[in-house]
């Protein structure tokens, strides 16, 4: 919405309809705007004839689209024309800025620089979908729909460690200095996943080939590391740089059993995460390093860099607060920054059996109608493939970027379906033979 939009407001007195005239920049977290609710009125140079309301008590009563050089312009808003999104880490796409300045008025920077007010809002708000088009809602009012569902990161029992390793992970066998970290994670990988194209892969597939770079770029920190170097940081980022994980290995590696597979590396790290609006939180954690330290950086997409930093999080939930306590990186310490947690590979299958848990949920993007706590909103729908009845998927979009990928194995399903069919008719037609020969 920019200034000049018409819309529609919910007041104590009803629903009424006027015209946004600007952008406050005072919230944290949802813009606000200044609207005239009667057009009749002469233009207001004051607050005499307008009132301020929250952005999900507007409606907006016009739509408009158009693309242009890989640009959605949405209702005079830019967005990425692929996904439809204002900060888009695949696309490496942020658009922030542009839309914030032709929405924000220099009379509401109360005398402040306008470029450093853009940069303030910029750095609070998150980021917006682009509405998908408008509908008349069951009130008579107006709506606009989301292009798709969102992805929200969900972490079930399959991804975690089992309970006794959350006590001491110290107390587990050491991990053998001579052994690579990678030629063992990569034995969690099917043979069956090693074909699918990067476009297609779920959240957690794409997270599980991260933990493997990781512990390929520790192999390489190691091999060139001295007696007195430091260990190197990893950081996990998207393209557009809307998020990012830090990573701190701490020595020495433990060795665990996990989802099959005897023995995997456990990592004892401290991490950090910083998204949108915390991203002094990275800033400050550069501060803890020491000098000489080495970094590497993964390039990442945002639903994995979210979904880790859950995964992290309930690991260190459950690790005890002595062994948390005793790897606490002394000079921040008291920032309550890098948290200390515990990482390994997760097996292919339990990435099965987290998906089976998991119940309706997009084979493409992952989406599963869940909240931040886990729990599974009852309005969300799948759509099923119309031949095999088996593949689900969220949007139209993500059923066509799959279809590489599940082509073969719908037609798979659909010829055992029509086989099992068959053989069920000729059993029915055998019975019903034998039946008739008894009678005679």
């Amino acid at each position: 919405m920019i200034p000049g939009s018409r819309v529609q407001v919910h007041t104590a007195e009803g629903i009424k309809k006027g015209k946004i005239i600007s952008l406050i920049p005072l919230a944290i977290q949802q813009l606000r705007y200044r609207v005239k609710l009667d057009e009749k009125l002469a233009p207001s140079d004051g607050d005499d004839n307008s009132d301020v309301f929250t952005v999900n008590k507007i409606e907006l009563l016009e739509h408009s689209e158009e693309v242009a050089y890989d640009t959605l312009h949405c209702n005079s808003l830019c967005y990425c024309q692929a996904h439809r999104l204002e900060v888009c880490g695949k696309c490496g796409m942020d658009h922030r800025w542009n839309n914030i300045c032709r929405q924000i008025a220099e009379s509401e920077c109360n005398g402040r620089d306008p470029c450093e007010v853009v940069d303030d809002i910029q750095d609070r708000i998150t980021p917006r979908v682009a509405p998908k088009g408008i509908n008349a809602s069951s009130d008579g009012g107006i709506t606009s729909k989301s292009f798709k569902v969102d992805y929200i990161p969900v972490v079930s029992g399959a991804l975690l460690l089992p309970s006794e390793y959350y006590a001491d992970p110290d107390s587990l066998p050491l991990w053998p200095s001579n052994r690579p970290f990678y030629d063992t994670l990569k034995k969690c990988f099917d043979r069956s996943e090693k074909q699918e194209p990067d476009e297609t892969k779920a959240p957690l597939r794409r997270l599980r080939e991260t933990i493997a770079v990781a512990g390929h770029r520790w192999d390489k920190f190691l091999h060139s590391k001295t007696e007195k170097d430091p260990m190197g940081r990893l950081i996990m980022q998207d393209d557009a740089q809307t998020q990012i994980l830090c990573m701190d290995l701490i020595l020495p590696v433990h060795t665990s059993s996990f989802g099959g597979m005897d023995e995997l590396p456990l990592f004892t790290i401290r991490w950090v995460h910083s998204g949108l609006g915390r991203m002094e939180h990275a800033m400050m954690a550069m501060t803890s390093m020491e000098p000489g330290t080495k970094m590497g950086e993964i390039e990442t997409e945002t639903d994995e860099i979210e979904l880790m930093a859950k995964l992290l999080m309930a690991n260190t939930v459950n690790l005890s607060s002595e062994f948390k306590t005793n790897h606490r990186h002394p000079r921040i310490e008291h920032q309550g920054l890098l948290r200390v947690s515990v990482l390994t590979e997760i097996p292919f299958k339990l990435q099965q059996e987290y998906y089976r848990n998991l119940g309706d949920y997009c084979n493409r993007c992952g989406a599963s109608g869940h909240d931040n706590e886990g729990t599974l909103d009852g309005t969300f729908k799948v759509m099923k493939c119309s031949k095999c009845k088996s593949a689900q998927y969220c949007s139209r979009e993500c059923q066509r970027v799959h279809w590489k990928v599940h082509k073969t194995n719908c037609e798979a399903v659909v010829n055992r379906a029509n086989s099992q069919q068959i053989m069920t008719m000729a059993h029915t037609a055998d019975e019903d033979s034998r039946q008739k020969r008894r009678r005679v």
